[in-house]
């Protein structure tokens, strides 16, 4: 240690303290130099940068985007604008206008349901000329701008080959990060709790949203409920009852084509009794509570032949009165000739009283009119 004073001692420690104040003038400069030099650099080749408000408080910054739509990308773009289907190849030099493509989309305006490839994410560029390597990783951003339509992201690596290595659908008006690292084969890894890009979700309530959309898929309820209409174009098939609370309304039952003596059609009544109606005596029936159609399987009944059917309808006892008349033949004549009631049941006997056939299937029409 030493000291000393006078005129000597505070030039000396006038010239160490501009030294030491011009050292760290000079490294402070330097670095922030540096940090903006870099900023630069990324901002020239669309990169989204953030810089510090101080070096010692690194955990707040600004993000912006520059955004430009298919065909006017520039080397400072940081969004890209589509507004359909399309793809890009992220290793490319030339993605759009000859430039590399950034790594932000966002749908601005759809008119259906779009679909949006991305190629070649693992060998994605960080500039016009370098491109990532194993060592790194890209983060990407997706925004649904549109209020109707779905983005489905796709991650290919090859364009069009029709086999994405991941997928996620973006709804309407939301957002979306994912991450592809340069060892990761091209697959864009979006957030945990999506697979193949479908949601999944273990509880709350959808409102207001179709479900299905254009492409239709499985789906198992325990327990369905329509305000509205139920429209099915194919097989309905049910392990248990099928009830109708018709109210004011007919409830009309008609299999298509020929139907199969095998087969029957069973109606529950608004009082819980089942009137059945067999296809092997009738082709279908429209019953309106105590009034029905019953449609014969017999098909041109020849001229003077006759035959016997039942109609089973838990409407009629022994003591119903019963109203019946025939129709449906385009020539002949078919005549009601008998009418025995049974407890639950009616023999209706019929005759085609013609010397022509009966051209196609006759019909018997009824009325029950005593109470059950």
């Amino acid at each position: 240690a030493w000291r000393r004073t006078g005129s000597s001692g505070q030039a000396e420690r006038h010239s160490l303290t501009h030294s030491l104040t011009h050292s760290l003038t000079h490294s402070l400069t330097h670095s922030l130099t540096h940090s903006f030099t870099q900023a630069a650099s990324a901002a020239r080749h669309g990169q989204i940068v953030q810089i510090p408000k101080d070096p010692e408080d690194r955990r707040l910054g600004v993000t912006a985007f520059s955004v430009a739509s298919v065909g006017s990308n520039t080397a400072s773009t940081g969004c890209m604008a589509i507004t359909a289907a399309d793809s890009f190849d992220m290793n490319s030099a030339t993605c759009d206008t000859s430039l590399r493509c950034p790594k932000c989309f966002i749908a601005t305006t759809l008119s259906a349901d779009v679909a949006l490839e991305i190629v070649k994410c693992s060998t994605g560029r960080l500039g016009q000329a370098v491109t990532i390597t194993t060592n790194y990783a890209q983060e990407y951003t997706f925004i649904n701008h549109d209020a109707d339509n779905t983005l489905t992201i796709t991650a290919h690596a090859v364009a069009g080959d029709g086999a994405p290595l991941s997928t996620y659908v973006l709804p309407a008006l939301s957002s979306v990060t994912a991450l592809c690292y340069g060892g990761g084969s091209n697959k864009l890894l979006f957030p945990a709790g999506t697979t193949s890009g479908t949601a999944s979700i273990n509880g709350g309530t959808v409102d207001n949203v179709v479900i299905g959309g254009s492409t239709a898929a499985a789906g198992f309820f325990t327990t369905v409920s329509a305000s509205s209409t139920v429209t099915a174009t194919g097989t309905v098939t049910t392990g248990g009852n099928i009830y109708f609370e018709q109210g004011a309304n007919d409830v009309t039952l008609a299999p298509p084509g020929s139907v199969s003596a095998a087969q029957t059609v069973t109606l529950l009544d608004e009082t819980g009794t089942l009137p059945v109606y067999t296809t092997g005596s009738g082709r279908n029936v429209a019953i309106n509570h105590r009034a029905g159609v019953w449609e014969s399987n017999t098909n041109n009944m020849a001229a003077g032949n006759a035959e016997t059917v039942t109609i089973s309808n838990s409407k009629i006892t022994t003591s119903s009165i019963v109203l019946t008349s025939a129709a449906g033949c385009t020539t002949g004549e078919i005549l009601i000739t008998r009418v025995v009631l049974g407890s639950g049941s009616m023999d209706v006997s019929v005759k085609n009283d013609s010397g022509s056939a009966c051209v196609g299937r006759y019909e018997i029409h009824f009325l029950v009119l005593s109470a059950i």
